[in-house]
């Protein structure tokens, strides 16, 4: 079991995340691969005790939905049960307004659009004025930014300024395959609210500190 790391409402906030796998199975995520998380008695995590303890300690719960993002079916049934308790910041793979809409109906509080899936900033401007609550991930693999478009000319920073320009509030920086860009974060986060994911991992809780950012999001159940 994870020890109680919630920050204080002075400092950067934790959000737990799940991988969310077929038929609603807890995945353990691991560098890019994910397994059937165990708990302590070697048995598969149960979804809802799960989602349960971490609202109960975290209030908010980050949910990866690998069947949204792998083959656009979001599992929305899981996401409407998940939310009648828990805040619910969802990436389900969306690309457009309608699937962010449907995952909003479910009951999410925040749909995770990103960099990963836009060809251009005009695309985030058309989601945004259907569904305002969508949140923006810019998305960094091996510490570049990835986006749909490899002509797409702009910078995080003047992504993130677009971004914020059209009423887009909340941001989080997605680091996959390298370490965290510290220097990134806190460019960005001068900005306004910033959320860092990814690698980040609970023993960096003290590298938050003085970068300004919201806070942060750790994989659940964590490595190791």
């Amino acid at each position: 079991m994870v020890p109680s790391t919630r920050a204080s409402p002075e400092g950067p906030r934790l959000i737990p995340a799940l991988w969310l796998g077929p038929s609603g199975q807890i995945q353990q995520w691991s560098g890019g691969d994910t397994a059937p998380a165990l708990g302590e008695d070697g048995k598969p995590l149960d979804l809802f005790e799960t989602a349960d303890r971490l609202t109960a300690e975290y209030g908010r719960i980050y949910i990866y939905d690998l069947e949204g993002i792998q083959h656009g079916t979001s599992q929305l049934d899981y996401l409407q049960e998940i939310s009648r308790e828990a805040e619910l910041w969802v990436d389900a793979g969306i690309e457009d307004a309608g699937d962010a809409t449907d995952i909003i109906i479910a009951g999410a509080s925040r749909a995770v659009l990103s960099t990963a899936r836009l060809r251009s900033a005009s695309e985030l401007g058309r989601a945004w004025k259907l569904t305002p609550e969508i949140i923006l991930e810019l998305r960094y693999q091996n510490g570049e930014l990835r986006t749909a478009a490899e002509d797409w000319d702009a910078t995080p920073v003047q992504i993130a300024q677009s971004a914020r320009s059209l009423g887009v509030k909340d941001l989080i920086l997605q680091f996959r395959g390298g370490p965290i860009g510290w220097d990134s974060v806190r460019q960005i986060s001068a900005g306004g609210p910033t959320w860092v994911a990814g690698e980040f991992t609970l023993e960096e809780t003290a590298s938050l500190e003085g970068t300004g950012v919201s806070g942060a999001i750790f994989n659940y159940p964590p490595e190791g």
